[in-house]
């Protein structure tokens, strides 16, 4: 992938001998302008690595090898960050910052939790180049599941509890990255002609991108980020 870096100044060189051996998903709670804008500021003390836009744009805040400040945890008695209230066992068993060893994504311009379809593309995209990346820099491969591929809203519970939204679909986002490890060619019969689609099957089910079959009909399917839903159009 080919992904621009704009570099934040909120970051910390290195991890501290620490591999990042977890994702944390996130929505920025704002539009993607803004977000980058508010990382890029130095006075506000956050930054993700990545942050994608509804429309699947993808731009590099802070490098892998480096530490974002977005999962922030502590040890300290009273605080509502505190490694201990997590509700991933690893943050708990370590005991130490949860940025030392996290990578972080942030999503513009996602009410509710709801990314596009644009947006879900590009974040299974992402996140294969993420453990492809952490693979060659550290000899680990990042495992592509629930446990790993977390929310802010299990890093914090009490601080982040809506990050990155009740609706955010994360088994549908480690189907996909399951799906992208074994892309298959489906066949469809549209109009009579015999046409094969990329896509994968999967317990029985067939599965393709429904803009993949509008197009095979001869039609275009873009998504109103406004309205939340797709607008399929035949000539």
């Amino acid at each position: 992938m080919n992904i621009p870096l704009s570099e934040s100044p909120n970051r910390n060189p290195g991890r501290q001998g620490n591999i990042p051996d977890h994702i944390v998903l996130h929505t920025t709670g704002a539009s993607f302008g803004s977000a980058l804008n508010t990382i890029k500021n130095p006075a506000n003390q956050v930054s993700y690595h990545f942050v994608i836009s509804a429309a699947g744009e993808i731009v590099q805040l802070v490098k892998i090898k480096d530490t974002a400040w977005s999962n922030g945890t502590t040890n300290a008695a009273g605080d509502k960050r505190n490694n201990q209230l997590s509700t991933v066992p690893a943050i708990r068993e370590r005991k130490k910052n949860a940025n030392l060893y996290t990578i972080s994504i942030g999503f513009g311009d996602m009410p509710a939790g709801n990314p596009s379809p644009q947006q879900l593309t590009a974040v299974v995209n992402l996140i294969k180049y993420i453990q492809a990346e952490v693979e060659q820099a550290y000899n680990y491969q990042i495992p592509l599941n629930r446990d790993r591929i977390i929310g802010h809203c299990e890093v914090s519970p009490l601080t982040r509890a809506f990050c990155p939204g009740k609706n955010f679909p994360f088994d549908e986002i480690i189907r996909l990255l399951n799906a992208a490890s074994n892309p298959r060619e489906v066949e469809l019969e549209i109009n009579g002609n015999i046409q094969k689609i990329g896509g994968f099957i999967e317990n029985g089910a067939t599965w393709v991108r429904l803009t993949d079959i509008v197009k095979a009909m001869g039609g275009t399917a873009v998504w109103d980020n406004r309205r939340r839903i797709p607008v399929i159009k035949f000539a």
